[in-house]
């Protein structure tokens, strides 16, 4: 259960911060579904991963520094 607390604590809160959105939307990955209920984290993560493949180095740094807080 620990592990559980420290995400909420430490990482969640990043990811809900005005660089870790922008970096979501610079890749096309939301933290919610289409009903607005909290996606699985382990799936926005695949997600940007996948994602950022795509960019060139400068843009992936950005998103990365965005998720990163």
């Amino acid at each position: 259960m620990d592990e559980v607390g420290n995400f909420v604590k430490n990482v969640l809160p990043r990811l809900v911060s005005d660089p870790a959105q922008d970096a979501l939307k610079m890749v096309d990955v939301s933290l919610t579904d289409k009903s607005g209920n909290m996606r699985d984290i382990i799936d926005v993560y695949t997600d940007v991963a996948n994602k950022v493949k795509e960019l060139n180095d400068v843009e992936r740094i950005s998103v990365m520094e965005g998720l990163a807080g």
